[in-house]
């Protein structure tokens, strides 16, 4: 008898929507962190690469400040020669 009443069906109707909407909600913020967590674990990994790339010019950088390096450098793009030091110019 309760159950053929029209407003029975009504406030079934309403719990059962009034339900879905903080499952749904719930839902939505799950795929949300799981971008999230994704989207971290690919900056990490972009962080990881960019900390090696600058430990690489930090020791290149090292390297520039010494002697040798300064002395190759001078030699091959200066041209330079060391004091009594003979070179020789091949011409073809």
């Amino acid at each position: 008898m309760f159950r053929k009443n029209p407003k029975y069906y009504f406030f079934v109707f309403l719990i059962i929507i009034f339900l879905m909407y903080p499952l749904a909600y719930i839902g939505n913020q799950i795929i949300t962190i799981n971008q999230y967590k994704e989207d971290i674990i690919k900056l990490k990994s972009e962080f990881d690469d960019i900390i090696i790339v600058n430990d690489k010019i930090k020791k290149e950088i090292d390297g520039a400040k010494s002697n040798e390096f300064i002395e190759k450098m001078a030699r091959e793009k200066l041209k330079m020669v060391k004091k009594d030091e003979i070179v020789y110019v091949m011409v073809q």
